[in-house]
């Protein structure tokens, strides 16, 4: 038997499907960039992404908006070909005109340094190539000559031309030009040519091109930013590509997939709407429609039984499929409607079909069928689940019911769940039932009491398609717009808890307000979803952890980020170039912007307020591109309030402060239940009026005592005068 875990990785050279696509995101002039033609990039020590353009200067990325450097900018020439960072301080642009640098602030005000400006005047050659060596010197090579820059004595020397380190790629790249390269945290290396984005391992090589999602093949540049982030430069804008996240299968132009089951020797089948079932294994695959025999090619359920054949439920009754063919079911099997909407297989071995028109049970031997006329709130069966009693629940149209497999089959409805229709079901590894509907969202029963989770907190849609959990807990309810996802930490903060529970689970409860409404968040088509219209119950759990969704356009293969801790990530060990002896990047939140009334400060540290300093206005930033349209922030004033506020942009409001000493404290989330650590921004001081310090009280009495001495003497000196 083959092994498993390889599966995803030989997926790379499937072709016969229709198309892979990975999420690759572009950016262009449309988003922000000045100009569309691309020559480097990099990243620095804060997060920032750079790009450099071949006409129009530099710019910096956090994710959402472009900071333009350049054009208007006479510090930095509009024609830049190479960036470097020193990891700390400075960002080098390597242009026609030289090398000009600007000066990394802590808190985003870069300006350009006019003194390595001036000290870097010597070279007027166009620069093409730069990098930053473990020595601290920065290795400069110009179209005639070559230069060496020591940052640490600021000494400019000339050098002989060296070779760039990934000179060694070369030979494994016949009629490609290599002209970037990056490591990522698996040691694996990404290279930029002119044929494409090229992917590059010990044993294997795939070139990323249109058919996977990159619309452009002329590549000039690469870098790994510190979320695992993979960012090309390119002659058509920017692209950024979160490797290992999302796969995706397409068969077919807008082809659903409805269902989807993994084997152990047969790799993986999809069941797709119209187009019969796809087998995917080790690369070449297989398809079966009705002219291999299948009644339909609506596949509704796929089913494997344990002699390696697999049960395929279709719009059009079930049957067999195996290395024989297609075989018609047994006669004992009698079902009152061909549309089979769910296969179930009991503890007891016996098999349960959901169809359009009853409730089926059959042992081999005999089938029994349930419908309204026996206790079920409806004919149209949805879904179905086991509990760990025994009892199967049904999904129906309109409500929910327990039936007890022995007996007569007993059929008991869930009153409270009445007239719903019920589309999912799903008992967690705690034996929680999850319940989904169409159009009231998700519904869980807990200790016997119903919780009902909506739009409030976080459910993108609310008709449910499919509930499923991954390896960390987390729970997956697919909808009408994409995927939403509740990590297993944050459960307990949609349910109705005290102050007591919640504070054994580190969360005051001022923060229970924000942390229910930010305590789910969705996977969607821009993230890297082939289509946001979910299926069905088609969700899997697949042998190496990955979930996999189907959806109106094909399925896709989600790797969920493993969590460390509750509320906490810590980023993985990227390096932002090929050296892979630097430090990794930390996330951390930044104080952009600080403003007292209309006058903004470059204060930063302890800011000191006045009696007349009424408004207080600041803004932070957290850099970030994994998902950038889920960027929050929590923050809260210490010192004057216990709650804790939500911004999303950013921006931070205070007004009319009462004397005293405050902290400004700021956590962010960057979505999928990633959170940073708590950061102490700014410390406040609120001096109080002129006529309430105690400084002035007590001046005042000094002067007091001191005139009243003076007082007593010039007295005591006339007295004596007198006599």
């Amino acid at each position: 038997m083959r092994v498993r875990i390889h599966f995803l990785t030989l997926l790379f050279a499937a072709v016969a499907v229709h198309a892979q696509q990975y999420p690759f995101t572009r950016y262009g002039t449309e988003q922000g960039l000045p100009q569309d033609h691309v020559t480097a990039v990099a990243t620095d020590h804060r997060g920032f992404l750079w790009a450099a353009t071949a006409e129009r200067g530099i710019v910096r990325f956090d994710g959402k908006e472009f900071l333009h450097f350049g054009g208007h900018d006479a510090s930095i020439h509009g024609g830049v070909f190479a960036l470097a960072t020193d990891g700390e301080r400075w960002i080098f642009a390597g242009s026609n005109g030289g090398v000009r640098v600007l000066r990394l602030d802590p808190y985003g005000n870069d300006r350009p340094d006019t003194v390595l400006n001036r000290l870097l005047g010597r070279i007027a050659s166009p620069v093409r190539y730069m990098r930053m060596r473990r020595d601290g010197k920065l290795y400069i090579e110009c179209l005639d000559m070559a230069w060496q820059f020591s940052v640490r004595d600021s000494s400019l020397t000339r050098c002989s031309v060296a070779d760039r380190p990934f000179a060694f790629l070369q030979s494994r790249l016949p009629g490609m030009q290599l002209r970037g390269w990056a490591r990522d945290c698996n040691g694996r290396s990404w290279l930029a040519t002119d044929s494409g984005l090229v992917f590059l391992t010990d044993a294997s090589r795939h070139v990323f091109g249109a058919e996977d999602g990159l619309s452009v093949r002329n590549i000039t540049s690469v870098c790994i930013d510190q979320e695992s982030g993979v960012w090309c430069g390119s002659s058509d804008g920017l692209f950024h590509l979160v490797p290992q996240r999302f796969f995706s299968l397409q068969f077919g132009s807008e082809t659903a997939v409805s269902c989807i089951l993994e084997t152990p020797e047969r790799g993986m089948y999809f069941g797709t709407r119209g187009s019969g079932v796809y087998n995917v294994f080790d690369g070449p695959q297989r398809r079966i429609t009705v002219s291999d025999g299948l009644p339909s090619d609506d596949i509704m359920a796929l089913h494997e039984l344990p002699t390696g054949e697999l049960l395929v439920g279709t719009s059009n009754g079930v049957v067999v499929w195996g290395k024989k063919g297609v075989q018609p079911m047994p006669a004992t099997l009698l079902l009152p409607d061909q549309r089979i909407n769910q296969i179930l297989l009991a503890r007891d071995r016996s098999y349960w079909f959901a169809t359009m028109n009853g409730l089926v049970h059959w042992d081999g031997d005999r089938s029994t069928v349930f419908t309204m006329h026996d206790g079920l709130p409806s004919n149209r069966i949805a879904c179905l689940t086991e509990d760990a009693f025994g009892f199967i629940l049904v999904g129906t149209h309109d409500g929910l019911a327990r039936v007890r497999p022995t007996g007569g089959g007993n059929v008991t409805s869930v009153h409270e769940l009445g007239g719903m229709h019920i589309s999912s079901l799903f008992i967690d590894g705690k034996e929680r039932l999850w319940v989904g509907t169409i159009g009231s969202g998700v519904i869980v029963s807990i200790d016997g009491k119903l919780v009902q989770l909506g739009a409030a907190q976080g459910l993108a849609g609310g008709n449910i398609a499919f509930i499923g959990q991954d390896n960390y807990g987390a729970l997956y309810f697919g909808n009408n717009r994409g995927v939403t996802v509740l990590p297993q930490e944050n459960l307990q903060y949609l349910l109705p808890v005290d102050s007591v529970y919640s504070g054994w689970h580190g969360a005051t409860p001022a923060q229970l307000p924000f942390l229910r409404a930010t305590s789910m968040y969705s996977l969607t088509h821009e993230m890297g979803l082939i289509g946001e219209g979910m299926q069905d119950g088609a969700v899997l759990r697949d042998r190496a952890g990955r979930m996999w969704f189907g959806s109106s356009r094909g399925a896709t293969s989600y790797n969920p980020a493993k969590p460390v801790g509750v509320g906490r990530w810590v980023p993985p060990p990227c390096r932002p170039s090929g050296n892979s002896e630097d430090d990794a990047l930390p996330l951390h939140i930044i104080l952009t912007e600080l403003c007292v009334n209309d006058t903004c400060t470059g204060v930063r540290g302890v800011l000191t307020l006045g009696e007349a300093d009424h408004v207080l206005r600041a803004r932070v930033l957290l850099p970030s591109f994994r998902n950038p349209g889920q960027v929050h922030f929590l923050y809260q004033l210490q010192g004057m309030e216990y709650t804790w506020h939500r911004s999303d942009d950013g921006s931070i409001l205070y007004t009319g402060l009462e004397p005293g000493n405050y902290t400004l404290v700021v956590q962010a989330t960057i979505g999928e239940g990633i959170w940073s650590k708590r950061q102490q921004l700014l410390r406040i001081e609120v001096l109080p009026p002129l006529q309430r310090r105690r400084v002035l009280w007590i001046a005042l009495l000094l002067c007091a005592v001191a005139a009243g001495m003076f007082l007593q003497r010039t007295l005591s000196r006339w007295r004596n005068t007198v006599q």
